[in-house]
């Protein structure tokens, strides 16, 4: 479910505020729980995301974004003597 609930909030950014971990007073896994029970709307500082970022892959203007991340290079003999 936290994954529906990203990728939901990543496609329609006016649906979604994330409140900061450093207002939570509890462990971030439980984030959600403490903010609802303990919440109210002058109490946090929320986030938006920025809005305009494309959520389909057609709206990507930059092509190479989407292609796959490629590996870093091997370490060299320099990076091998400084470890």
């Amino acid at each position: 479910d936290q994954t529906v609930l990203q990728s939901t909030c990543l496609r329609v950014t006016t649906l979604c505020a994330y409140v900061p971990s450093a207002q939570v007073n509890d462990n971030h896994y439980f984030g959600l729980r403490f903010v609802v029970h303990n919440g109210g709307d002058n109490k946090y500082k929320y986030w938006y995301p920025p809005t305009g970022i494309p959520a389909e892959r057609a709206d990507v203007q930059n092509k190479t974004l989407l292609e796959p991340m490629k590996p870093p290079p091997p370490p060299g003999k320099a990076a091998i003597r400084a470890a």
